[in-house]
């Protein structure tokens, strides 16, 4: 069965390389995994920012050699209302990762509500039933 995790992000991280500044873990494979997408909901009003996703596949996941970029996205301006849904952005990501590696999320600039970003995943691509 399809599992997430969900953290939030609004500080910014311009070293594009998952291993400093405000990144935060989203998933630890504890087996292998697939990767579906991920899902970023903004919380509010926020501006413009690229979501920057990394695989770390070595400890430590400070070390910038460990990581690599894996996927980005363009995340549009939003404007928080009590009356109209705020668009999630989906990412696609499809891909397996092996036991201990592990998702890093960032985004580029400070965005003043955040963004909840959620890994869908699960232990494999028919789990998902496309």
């Amino acid at each position: 069965m399809p599992q997430s995790k969900t953290v939030t992000l609004a500080t910014a991280n311009t070293s594009r390389t998952g291993a400093t500044g405000a990144v935060e873990i989203l998933y630890e494979a504890d087996g292998p995994r697939y990767i579906d997408r991920i899902e970023y909901t903004p919380l509010g009003t926020n501006i413009a920012t690229v979501a920057r996703i990394f695989l770390n596949f070595a400890e430590p996941f400070t070390e910038a050699t460990n990581n690599g970029l894996l996927a980005e996205v363009t995340l549009p301006a939003t404007t928080g209302s009590e009356v109209a849904a705020l668009e999630p952005v989906s990412l696609d990501i499809d891909q397996y990762m092996e036991r201990g590696n592990k998702l890093i999320a960032s985004v580029g600039t400070t965005i003043a509500s955040g963004v909840s970003v959620k890994a869908i995943v699960s232990n494999r691509y028919s789990d998902f039933n496309v």
